[in-house]
């Protein structure tokens, strides 16, 4: 039926909320776990290059809507705050946008910001939830108490970890604050700092805001903030 088909070209685009089989011939069968399987017609380009380059984002693609979907379930089960999160790419190159605020009930991005990742420490893994270890810890964080802060506009957020790969956030002094030496639009590098997940200070700012309004309203419902590597 024609309904049921859609021409891709050349590209993929990725709507649906599961995964995709991609076959190298003509017709590939789609399904998202939901909907009845359907067929889609794709019209391939004839450079292996770009086929890996279309595959490779299609698998991208689908990845970042698993993240998506366990961190809504996250926030559900764990009575959250469900008007925005935040989700902080370590796999993302330095110098890019690592971290998105996304809009829960819509899944847009509402703002990017470049992030700091941990300078680490010698003979430790690149990760690490070792105190004194400089390292980024991955894992779910609970966005909690706003205080003053020596860094960038005065403004931090501690940061409690949920997981165990986290859960010496505290002790460590994990927190979200700004920091003057990372730039608002990409740039060749992001500064390493000694674990905090710091963003540029116009970021600060709206990340403030936005937090501010939403803690007024229900304290009790922290906003989720997620440190992963894809």
């Amino acid at each position: 039926m024609k309904s049921d088909i859609i021409e891709v070209e050349g590209t993929i685009q990725l709507k649906d909320r599961k995964w995709y089989q991609l076959f190298m011939k003509g017709w590939c069968r789609h399904t998202d776990g939901l909907n009845k399987p359907r067929w889609i017609r794709f019209n391939y380009p004839t450079s292996i290059t770009t086929m890996l380059i279309i595959l490779f984002a299609a698998t991208n693609t689908v990845a970042q809507q698993n993240i998506t979907e366990e961190a809504k379930s996250f926030i559900i089960d764990n009575n959250m705050n469900t008007s925005f999160y935040i989700l902080v790419d370590m796999s993302v190159n330095s110098g890019d946008y690592r971290m998105r605020v996304i809009n829960f009930a819509t899944g847009e991005t509402m703002y990017k910001a470049q992030t700091a990742k941990g300078s680490g420490t010698s003979g430790l893994p690149e990760f690490s939830n070792i105190k004194d270890s400089h390292t980024t810890a991955l894992g779910k964080y609970k966005i909690s108490n706003r205080a003053w802060s020596n860094w960038g506009i005065n403004i931090k957020y501690w940061l409690d970890g949920l997981e165990t790969s986290n859960s010496n956030a505290r002790e460590r002094v994990i927190v979200l604050h700004g920091w003057d030496l990372i730039e608002d639009a990409r740039s060749s590098s992001t500064p390493q700092g000694w674990g905090c997940p710091a963003v540029s200070n116009n970021a600060m700012r709206f990340l403030d805001a936005k937090l501010k309004k939403e803690y007024i309203k229900d304290s009790s419902k922290r906003v989720l903030l997620w440190i992963y590597k894809s």
